[in-house]
């Protein structure tokens, strides 16, 4: 469901009730392999359905690499992640945890935004993205650089450049749908002609995709019974139509 900077996906391998209001997350690689160590006192910043991001201490020996474990409490106060966990959790979900890329190059893009708002385009940043799904259809994506040293994600405002750019669909007919985007960006927001520069460049992107899409729709209508092939790139969408699986699953009861 989602997270900062690099990426780590991981597994919910299991899911158990510790005690009343307590229950325990075993996250595995999904793909068995190690994963990255960490010292006594670390924690992970867990991104949960419904765009959440909560921080979660690691409760299993520092140098176990299979699995990360964590504990959570129900907690009637808080502002929906223990809910999100106990509730919208399940064994065999695909979550994705944070890290964060410190002191790497900027890429060509955000050297241009660096420029932009008159920063050193030329010394090491800390990047991050962050991206949140929210069913039936809406990803909204942070991303950005801050100078290396600052806080990363957190940096004062005079350190960093970044944006946040939403997608969304609704659908047109049982095959085709509108699909829209927007950015809203903190490098240069008055530069009009930065902004027409990047929404050309936008879709440019998306019309080369455009082909391609068209002719997965002939194939799904062609040969129905065909699953879809899932590469690891797709775990994004993997989970997000677990989740509007569930979610068309609850809506669909009939209440006795």
């Amino acid at each position: 469901m989602t997270t900062a900077g690099d990426t780590l996906t991981v597994r919910v391998a299991r899911k158990r009730q510790e005690a009343q209001d307590i229950c325990s997350l075993e996250l595995e690689h999904p793909q068995g392999q190690p994963l990255p160590t960490f010292t006594a006192g670390a924690h992970l910043d867990v991104h949960l359905p419904g765009g959440l991001v909560r921080q979660y201490s690691l409760c299993n020996t520092p140098g176990d690499t299979r699995r990360y474990q964590i504990a959570v409490l129900r907690d009637a106060q808080s502002r929906g992640g223990s809910q999100a966990v106990h509730e919208a959790v399940h064994e065999g979900d695909v979550l994705i945890t944070s890290r964060y890329m410190e002191n790497i190059i900027a890429p060509p893009f955000w050297k241009m935004a660096l420029r932009a708002n008159h920063l050193a385009d030329d010394v090491p940043v800390d990047r991050w993205q962050i991206c949140r799904f929210t069913p039936p259809s809406h990803v909204i994506i942070e991303v950005g650089v801050a100078h290396a040293g600052h806080g990363g994600y957190n940096a004062p405002k005079e350190h960093k450049v970044y944006s946040q750019v939403i997608d969304f669909i609704t659908p047109e007919t049982d095959t085709s749908m509108h699909y829209f985007w927007g950015m809203a960006r903190q490098f240069n927001p008055q530069d009009k002609a930065l902004t027409a520069q990047i929404r050309e460049g936008q879709g440019k992107i998306f019309a080369e995709d455009l082909e391609m899409l068209e002719r997965q729709q002939a194939n799904l209508l062609t040969w129905p019974q065909r699953g879809l092939l899932k590469l690891n790139i797709d775990t994004g969408g993997v989970q997000s139509r677990r989740v509007i699986d569930r979610v068309i699953a609850a809506e669909s009861q009939v209440s006795p």
